[in-house]
């Protein structure tokens, strides 16, 4: 079974989705480039742990079922 992705590339991710939906609304809405990305980053490094906790949950079920299924073409 392979590890999750490094806590690093979650929160860099995690930043970037934040970045991308807070950039349509804020800007709209007239909040600074600056503001947006700080709030954006801040973002991403709360919740960097939480879906690294998600990716490992996905990755036990799946070595779960991937177990569950060998031993069914087993027997």
């Amino acid at each position: 079974m392979r590890e999750p992705h490094p806590l690093l590339t979650h929160m860099a991710i995690d930043s970037a989705v934040a970045f991308c939906a807070l950039l349509v609304v804020g800007l709209i809405i007239g909040v600074p480039f600056l503001v947006i990305a700080i709030v954006a980053v801040v973002a991403g490094i709360c919740l960097g742990p939480y879906t690294r906790g998600v990716e490992q949950r996905q990755l036990d079920a799946f070595e779960a079922e991937r177990d569950a299924s060998d031993d069914d073409d087993a027997a």
